[in-house]
């Protein structure tokens, strides 16, 4: 589910900006190939890949929006996962 709501912001932040003209086809593939490499990473359980497309200032926010851990709280707390 929130691979879902991500994923739904996201398509429409972009769509907005497809829409204005902002972004080349090109940008949004590249956009695609990045989370499409983020979301198997996540279900995989391959940490080091999912973890390295994230900045360093991101902020993950669980299915409660109320949880939200930085990046190096929410490696720690995902590491003994299998995805």
């Amino acid at each position: 589910m929130k691979n879902l709501f991500f994923s739904t912001v996201v398509a429409s932040s972009l769509m907005d900006c497809v829409q204005s003209g902002h972004l080349q086809q090109s940008d949004l593939d590249a956009i695609n190939r990045v989370l499409d490499s983020y979301h198997l990473a996540a279900a995989n359980g391959e940490w080091d890949t999912y973890f390295d497309l994230m900045s360093e200032d991101s902020v993950f926010i669980g299915t409660d929006a109320r949880k939200r851990w930085g990046k190096s709280e929410f490696r720690q707390y995902s590491s003994g996962s299998n995805g």
